[in-house]
């Protein structure tokens, strides 16, 4: 079954939903069959407090809360918005990207051969779909942050079939000795898919839900967008993780997170200067001169520590890829646009910490997306892309 597999109609209004792991964006889109983008009706984002986050369950309830305030404002501005619209029909659709650290996406590999050729056929590709799906769901299950509440899986789904190793575009009327699938499974926490249910059933109950990791969505539209670029690295910083995807023949070959994004930064440089965590975090959106010249001389070292420290995590994240090759030479880097200087030169370190190479780090923009009509953000612009190029196809 593809993304939306009910008959593709020729304009649709669609609410697009990002939940990051310390914010909740909604657009009310209208897509129509044909338009190089979809048009924007209505876009909020509601953004958690930087607070102290003593387990992950209190850090759940943050972002569930979030979602039903981020509702609220539909409920009042976006619906308005929307009957004032002269064109776009009631919203029908409902889909949702969930990021690290609430998602977990993982890509498995299976490989098969026989010492005689045989010919590729979907029931052979579906056997091995399944197998892949399996570790994948292992794997998940393995992680601590998940295994601590209810489940539920987003996409499961292949992204590559390699056949003596080259990837193909099509595996009909294929003969070879050797197959190899890449199959993508997400699983995210059911608390999270039962909050959206029950606000969706309340503000726009004829609308069907559909969900997605971000990480996904984000490989989705790039690999439509930059066709040129075959290898790559994609690196999602939120507010509360640090997620990367490593693409190779434009296939999604590895992903992996680590919880801790900007909030956590920004809470850990308070905690050792005893600035308050919004002054950190203002350091982190270039303020940094400013900050530190508040600081003593020690305490200046301590802050830069910590970022040091934040550095070596995700230089070790780039190492863990399963990959005997060094992370491709080219990123990709998702940040909202007041942190991008920061964290771009962080993470430029840590890639060269790595690998001992330069890395070209290509910030996710407006421009690069040929869609400006979100004031820059471009989680809801990835979102709305992914929408608009898949939705008036039948999958």
């Amino acid at each position: 079954m593809g993304l939306f597999s009910r008959s593709p109609k020729d304009a649709t209004t669609a609410l697009v939903v990002d939940v990051g792991s310390g914010s909740v964006g909604l657009s009310i889109i209208y897509s129509k069959q044909g338009a190089p983008q979809s048009e924007v009706v209505w876009s909020y984002r509601e953004f958690c407090l930087i607070k102290d986050t003593p387990s992950t369950s209190h850090t759940l309830k943050e972002i569930n809360t979030t979602i039903v305030n981020a509702f609220l404002k539909l409920g009042s501005d976006g619906i308005k918005a929307l009957a004032n619209h002269e064109a776009a029909p009631a919203i029908s659709d409902m889909q949702v990207s969930i990021a690290a650290p609430w998602t977990y996406t993982v890509t498995k590999t299976v490989h098969y051969g026989e010492e005689h050729a045989f010919e590729l056929s979907d029931t052979l590709i579906e056997e091995l779909a399944a197998a892949a799906s399996k570790k994948a769901l292992e794997a998940v299950t393995q992680q601590s942050l998940l295994s601590a509440s209810g489940l539920v899986t987003i996409d499961n789904q292949t992204v590559g079939v390699l056949a003596n190793d080259y990837a193909l575009e099509s595996y009909d009327d294929i003969t070879t000795k050797d197959v190899t699938i890449l199959h993508l499974t997400a699983i995210t926490h059911t608390r999270i898919i039962e909050t959206l249910e029950e606000v969706r059933s309340k503000v726009i109950p004829r609308a069907e839900m559909t969900a997605h990791s971000f990480m996904y969505v984000f490989y989705d539209v790039l690999k439509r967008h930059t066709p040129d670029t075959t290898d790559c690295c994609l690196i999602d910083i939120t507010n509360e993780a640090t997620e990367i995807g490593i693409i190779r023949d434009n296939i999604l070959r590895h992903t992996s997170h680590v919880p801790y994004g900007a909030y956590t930064l920004a809470r850990e440089i308070a905690a050792v200067s005893g600035l308050l965590k919004e002054e950190a975090y203002a350091f982190l959106r270039g303020g940094g001169d400013f900050i530190l010249q508040k600081l003593t001389a020690a305490k200046q070292a301590t802050v830069l520590e910590v970022v040091a420290a934040y550095e070596a995590k995700v230089a070790e994240l780039f190492k863990q890829t399963g990959d005997t090759l060094a992370i491709p030479k080219t990123i990709y880097l998702h940040r909202d646009a007041d942190s991008e200087p920061f964290f771009l030169e962080h993470i430029a370190t840590a890639a060269k910490q790595a690998t001992n190479m330069q890395h070209t780090i290509q910030p996710i923009t407006p421009e690069l997306l040929q869609n400006t009509d979100y004031a820059g953000d471009t989680a809801m612009i990835l979102s709305a892309t992914f929408y608009h190029e898949h939705s008036h196809k039948n999958d």
